[in-house]
């Protein structure tokens, strides 16, 4: 036995359906704004920077320097490396080894020769 048909839905919003997809989506946000606050308060609080002087401490006993010292050091360093490049650089262009990005010619590549380049067999 059949009962009779059901009205169709009105044109326009479901409200159940807007509230089914929007509490959860609302719930996320809430969840993350919460979190991003809680973390906050962690990093800025005493647990925060004891957590801090042990990451610092633990990279000391790896690499053996104070992090906040190498500043300095560590610039001299790049600036010998960087002019050590560049006179490697200049050395790869006086052999005509270093070409522009674009060009195919290289050092240690065998350049062939068109048909143009051959001579020509002279008539005797």
């Amino acid at each position: 036995m059949q009962g009779p048909t059901p009205l169709p839905t009105p044109p326009g919003l479901d409200p159940n359906l807007f509230v089914e997809q929007i509490i959860p989506l609302i719930g996320v946000l809430a969840v993350l704004i919460v979190g991003a606050i809680a973390l906050r308060w962690l990093f800025r609080s005493p647990i925060g920077e004891a957590i801090a002087e042990g990451i610092r401490m633990r990279r000391q006993r790896r690499y053996g320097t104070d992090v906040s010292a190498t500043g300095e050091h560590r610039v001299a360093e790049l600036e010998t490396e960087v002019h050590a490049l560049r006179g490697q650089l200049a050395e790869l262009a006086e052999r005509g080894c270093w070409r522009s990005p674009g060009s195919r010619s290289g050092c240690g590549r065998r350049r062939r020769k068109s048909k143009r380049e051959t001579p020509l067999p002279s008539r005797a």
